[in-house]
């Protein structure tokens, strides 16, 4: 059982001919290259394909074909640099379109219509936390951040100076003793006195 080619767009099978449409030869819907494994093994199993071993579409010789699971086999081809470049052309595309699709009507319509499908399953799934600071309880939704340790920015900044952990080591400018000091701070000097000689020095 062989198959016989007739021109680059003509092979024919068992006296059947299947012409080149897309990727695949084919006649009335069917595929050759099913059609060959399947009349050397049995039909294709459901979650199979058959597959070229040597990647070449137009070599549907019995040996060339292999069944494969649909996922494997998908996965691939599409690790293929030809498909590969083809995604990635499709996405420059796609994002170079979406920002003037999405201030559409119908672009502005799907946001609002996402957003409600959205959050209407979690509004009401709420977690119950103790802040980390105070130790006062206090709730948060999963439309909010769920890792939340703190019931307000104070505490969270309290907490942060208690413990320590924005401070540094500087050297101040004018005697070069070392003092700690929070990073954020644009402070310069040990202290007061130190601060006062810095303003009068040229």
């Amino acid at each position: 059982m062989q198959v016989t080619v007739i021109s680059a767009t003509c092979q024919e099978f068992m006296g059947v001919r299947f012409y080149l449409c897309g990727h695949y030869y084919q006649h009335r819907g069917r595929r050759l290259h099913r059609a060959v494994w399947e009349a050397a093994n049995t039909k294709v199993p459901q979650g199979y394909h058959v597959h070229h071993v040597d990647h070449d579409r137009s070599n549907n010789q019995p040996g060339n074909l292999a069944l494969r699971r649909a996922a494997e086999h998908l996965s691939e081809h599409m690790r293929e640099p030809e498909r590969i470049a083809n995604a990635r052309r499709y996405v420059k595309r796609a994002i170079a379109a979406a920002p003037a699709w999405h201030a559409t009507e119908e672009g502005l319509d799907w946001h609002s219509k996402h957003a409600k499908e959205q959050t209407q399953h979690h509004t009401d799934k709420t977690v119950r936390k103790k802040c980390d600071h105070c130790g006062k309880a206090f709730v948060v939704t999963r439309l909010t951040r769920t890792s939340a340790r703190f019931c307000h920015n104070n505490c969270k900044s309290a907490w942060r100076r208690a413990s320590g952990i924005d401070d540094i080591t500087r050297e101040c400018a004018v005697c070069g003793k070392s003092f700690v000091i929070r990073r954020y701070l644009t402070t310069k000097t040990c202290g007061p006195k130190c601060g006062a000689e810095l303003r009068t020095l040229p």
